[in-house]
């Protein structure tokens, strides 16, 4: 690969595709890894103020080659000398959003659906002491919608 620049180039980045996400008719690892061995090959002549990026999924961090002794490196890469960084700037990982984010979003939810349901949980409490049945249920309905909305998995469309 021809790497044509200006001296006004100042970053250059490569990315490491989720699985499913790379070269057609290569879902291997080296596969996916074509961006990081452009950094660590062709990248070489960047001028040395050039930051490099290395953008990936931090689930993907394990399958990361920080060694030469790695066996998903791909052929013809020194990753050692590319991660040591000796007279440039150092490359930088940059993580995207993986499954954590997900989990993440998931459990917010959850804690705000809880702290819903405790709060009509005692209004219903409220309403059943004082003998108001038709407020007790209002609030039991009212957790339950916040729940559906909350939840983005849920296909259901309550009607009541």
């Amino acid at each position: 690969m021809n790497l044509q620049y200006t001296d006004i180039i100042s970053l250059s980045v490569a990315t490491f595709p989720r699985a499913g996400n790379g070269p057609v008719g290569d879902p291997s690892i080296q596969g996916r890894l074509k961006g990081l061995k452009w950094l660590a090959t062709d990248g070489k002549s960047l001028p040395a103020a050039v930051e490099r990026v290395l953008v990936m999924d931090a689930t993907d961090l394990k399958e990361l080659p920080l060694t030469n002794d790695d066996p998903n490196l791909p052929h013809g890469v020194d990753v050692e000398e590319f991660w040591k960084a000796d007279g440039r700037k150092p490359c930088r990982v940059l993580l995207r959003h993986g499954d954590n984010s997900r989990a993440i979003a998931v459990a917010n939810a959850a804690a705000k659906a809880a702290a819903a349901a405790a709060e009509a949980s005692q209004k219903a409490k409220e309403a059943i002491e004082t003998g108001d049945a038709e407020l007790a249920a209002e609030a039991a309905l009212e957790v339950s919608c916040y729940l559906c909305d909350m939840c983005e998995y849920c296909d259901d469309k309550h009607t009541y």
